[in-house]
């Protein structure tokens, strides 16, 4: 490849050095992907119950159930 009018002849290698190093990295950028895909579903299935619990709530209160309690 040429950049700045010199080209790149020597083949350049890792040391385990840096293959652990990658491999860290990778590691936890996986970890938090994961943990925040996670933290995303669990908040999105409670949204879906308080969404449902609420629902619910009004059609009861819409059928004449809190008419039982004298309110």
């Amino acid at each position: 490849m040429i950049f700045t009018g010199k080209t790149m002849n020597e083949e350049r290698t890792l040391t385990d050095a840096d293959v652990e190093a990658l491999a860290a990295k990778l590691e936890e950028n996986i970890a938090r992907r994961l943990y925040l895909n996670v933290g995303k579903g669990v908040l999105a299935v409670a949204w879906k119950w308080v969404v449902l619990g609420v629902i619910m709530l009004g059609a009861y209160g819409a059928g004449g159930g809190f008419k039982k309690w004298g309110a």
